[in-house]
């Protein structure tokens, strides 16, 4: 079903709905140019959307002329992304499969009310601490929640001297899927895997700031065995150094607070906290991962859910910087986010599962920002320039006018849901 709805749109993915199936080898013999028998490979597989991800379809739609998302941009208006913001966003997992960015020789962003909110509140955190610069965003699935945060991202990389802590799935923190160990060291349990992904993102996307910022002072980090040398860093390090350095996996943890403790002493880059799949880290105090008693371990006991929750809660604070967090409707629903962030009074007999005080109070301070539904100009706008990128069918366009798809889209994307209205043209029978 998914194919053939994408297949038949004006400017297709490709030429046929084969080329749109997912890659498969055949298991067998072939013969190489001087007739011997080869074995052929064991195959590779891709569902649909990874496969319409990785297949550079964006190379056969039309170039559209967008000025790029910038600060003071107005209201309204349709723009892409600069060179350095889509190689930033891109390599801190900012843009995800469901989007259909592919649609688009670049991806493309609507700049909406919020985007001016969001705009603000990254300005203000270029010169105010950041317990005073935390934001939720909040919305119903497809309401553009991911979108603005990457917006936010990209106004973020805009100044050379930011840094930018990115978290791009917050339920890879607490589901479980990671491996972990009890650093003594510490006293916390760490995520050596994930957080080499977490440093790689760092380094890619601070590279010009963190090399401007020298260690305060000296730090060893013992070697993986009494046989491998230690790792020191001394003052004319920088913290490019700190997290571009090969050190054993299993103290990575100390890696990531030694980064931590030094961004909280300096005062020069502001430093900001991005998470998407906010809802799924705050869902319950106990995370998936279970203790050498086979007991859950609370968020609060692993490293990085720790120190999240630190800054969210406004107990720690950079000096400049902002904490912007984005929910998921995929993220288990519960009472706890919205009593934290004073949006339900929760009833005294609610159960512990849906609701707990000790994690709700860790959010006070932090402003909700409630994403509406597209206005009728808003999706005006972006009609346009999928009229003019060719996505829509060709007997779509030669039975109705622009007004006229303008007003069934609206309808049919349920008066202004951003996914909804890209995907009743781009998947429309």
């Amino acid at each position: 079903m998914l194919r053939a709805q994408f297949v038949r749109s004006v400017r297709p993915f490709s030429s046929s709905a084969t080329a749109l199936a997912p890659k498969a080898v055949a298991k067998g013999f072939k013969k190489d140019n001087d007739g011997k028998k080869q074995r052929k490979t064991t195959g590779s597989f891709r569902m649909f959307q990874d496969h319409v991800n990785a297949g550079q379809f964006n190379k056969k739609a039309p170039q559209l002329v967008l000025p790029a998302l910038e600060h003071h941009i107005e209201a309204n208006t349709v723009v892409t992304y600069t060179q350095l913001q889509k190689q930033r966003l891109s390599q801190v997992g900012a843009f995800k499969k469901d989007q259909f960015h592919e649609l688009f020789s670049s991806p493309i962003t609507l700049v909406r009310d919020e985007t001016k909110q969001i705009e603000a509140l990254v300005h203000n955190s270029f010169k105010t601490s950041s317990k005073e610069n935390r934001v939720c965003l909040l919305g119903e699935r497809g309401i553009g929640k991911s979108t603005l945060l990457a917006q936010a991202q990209a106004l973020i990389v805009e100044n050379p001297d930011a840094v930018m802590l990115p978290i791009s799935y917050g339920v890879k923190l607490v589901d479980g899927s990671n491996d972990y160990w009890f650093d003594a060291k510490l006293g916390t349990y760490v995520q050596p895997m994930y957080l080499k992904t977490l440093l790689d993102k760092i380094e890619y996307a601070n590279k010009q700031s963190l090399a401007k910022l020298k260690l305060s002072k000296e730090y060893t980090i013992e070697g993986a065995s009494k046989t491998r040398a230690a790792t020191k860093f001394s003052t004319e390090n920088t913290l490019l150094d700190l997290v571009k350095s090969k050190i054993d996996a299993r103290h990575r943890g100390q890696v990531l607070q030694i980064l931590i403790d030094e961004l909280l002493l300096q005062q020069s880059a502001p430093v900001f906290i991005t998470v998407d799949n906010f809802g799924s880290i705050i869902s319950s105090p106990n995370s998936a991962y279970r203790n050498v008693e086979n007991k859950p371990i609370a968020i609060e006991e692993l490293q990085l859910t720790k120190t999240l929750l630190d800054f969210i809660s406004g107990e720690k604070s950079f000096q400049k910087g902002g904490v912007i967090l984005a929910t998921s409707s995929d993220d288990k629903p519960t009472i706890t986010l919205k009593a934290g962030l004073g949006l339900v009074k929760p009833d005294p007999y609610t159960k512990k599962e849906l609701y707990d005080a000790t994690l709700a109070s860790r959010l006070a301070g932090v402003k909700p920002l409630e994403l509406a539904k597209l206005s009728k100009e808003n999706v005006t706008k972006l009609v346009e320039k999928y009229v003019e990128a060719q996505i829509f069918r060709k007997d779509e366009l030669e039975q109705n006018t622009v007004e006229q798809l303008i007003n069934q889209k609206y309808v049919i994307s349920g008066n202004g849901n951003p996914l909804e209205l890209i995907r009743s043209v781009a998947m429309h029978l």
